[in-house]
C-alpha cells in the first residue's frame, strides 16, 4: 500500500509532464496535511525511495502542517502553489479541499479521504 501510493503520484506527475520527466529530474512534491506530522510521511518517503527518488538527490518534499487548525489550510496550500510543487498529496477531504481551491494546474493526490457526509470529497467541492 506505500508503494502503491507513492506510484500514484508518479502517475500524476507523468501525466503532468508525460514528455519531459526522466528518473534524474529533480520532482518537488507538496505534502499538505490537515493533522500534525506522523508517520506517514516516511512511509510515503520510502515508496518514493523503492521507486528511484531520494530527497536531496532527485526529490524534494515541501511539507506543510495545518496540526489541526483547518482555518490555516488555504494558506498553507497557497504557500505550495507559489513554490511551484510538481504534485501536492493530501490526506483528508478538508485538504484536499483547500489544495483544489488553490490551484487549477497543479495536479492534487488524495489519500484516504473521508467518506462521511458532512466531509465527503464530493460534499466538499472536489471533482
Amino acid at each position: 500500500m506505500k508503494l502503491t501510493f507513492s506510484f500514484l503520484c508518479l502517475v500524476a506527475l507523468v501525466g503532468v509532464h508525460s514528455e519531459t520527466i526522466t528518473a534524474d529530474d529533480v520532482i518537488r512534491i507538496g505534502f499538505l496535511r490537515a493533522e500534525a506530522p506522523d508517520i506517514r510521511l516516511d512511509y510515503f518517503r520510502n515508496g518514493m525511495r523503492a521507486l528511484g527518488y531520494v530527497e536531496g538527490r532527485n526529490l524534494i518534499i515541501e511539507q506543510r502542517w495545518a496540526s489541526g487548525n483547518f482555518d490555516e489550510l488555504p494558506r498553507l496550500a497557497r504557500d505550495l502553489v507559489n513554490l511551484k510543487v510538481d504534485v501536492i498529496v493530501t490526506a483528508s477531504t478538508p485538504a484536499a479541499a483547500a489544495a483544489s481551491r488553490a490551484t487549477k494546474t497543479i495536479p492534487i493526490v488524495g489519500r484516504s479521504l473521508q467518506t462521511c457526509p458532512l466531509s465527503s470529497p464530493r460534499s466538499s467541492g472536489l471533482p
